[in-house]
């Protein structure tokens, strides 16, 4: 199968298959933000994926407990992009999450999910590179929710997202440790 890569995320991000588009052009004519799984991967090879994020739907109030979705695998509808304006150059890994916090928790569009992987994306970036990128991201993420929802210095939050990371990554870790002969 041919590797189609996106032209608005990241370098080395590829479509997972062939009618990704259809599949998000007609998700987005019921809702303003639509999300997919996405599949971590080593190589575009056809391996495994190391780890798998499957979105949840938005509902208000989520961001406060830890909710995040696959910047990668989440698209908007042009409305959107008008109101919420563009990305802050704020935040080193942590720009799309302030986006997507504004469309979703302060702006009040709607979000729906599919269940379709929409893309497979290289492990080894700004958030994804190891526990010390997972970190530094949580750590914004934390920013950003004091920033807009007045969140503390650390909330539970915090906790949760690192958590559910981590979690993804569980068959990663083990692979690694068997690999060792841990």
């Amino acid at each position: 199968m041919a590797q189609f890569y996106s032209a608005v995320d990241n370098s080395d991000d590829c479509y997972a298959h062939n009618d990704v588009l259809a599949t998000i052009s007609t998700a987005l004519q019921t809702t303003d933000l639509v999300s997919g799984t996405l599949h971590f991967v080593t190589e575009h090879d056809g391996s495994p994926p190391v780890r798998i994020w499957r979105p949840v739907p938005f509902y208000k109030g989520a961001y406060r407990r830890g909710f995040s979705l696959p910047h990668p695998t989440t698209y908007a509808t042009s409305k959107v992009l008008a109101r919420v304006g563009q990305f802050s150059t704020e935040y080193r890994s942590a720009s799309d999450y302030d986006w997507l916090l504004r469309a979703l928790e302060l702006e009040g569009f709607s979000h729906g999910v599919t269940d379709d992987v929409l893309v497979n994306m290289r492990i080894g970036g700004e958030s994804t590179a190891g526990l010390r990128a997972i970190w530094n991201n949580t750590r914004e993420l934390q920013k950003i929710r004091r920033t807009h929802l007045g969140s503390g210095v650390i909330d539970a939050a915090a906790f949760y997202n690192l958590g559910v990371k981590i979690s993804q990554c569980r068959g990663r870790f083990s692979r690694a440790q068997k690999t060792k002969g841990v």
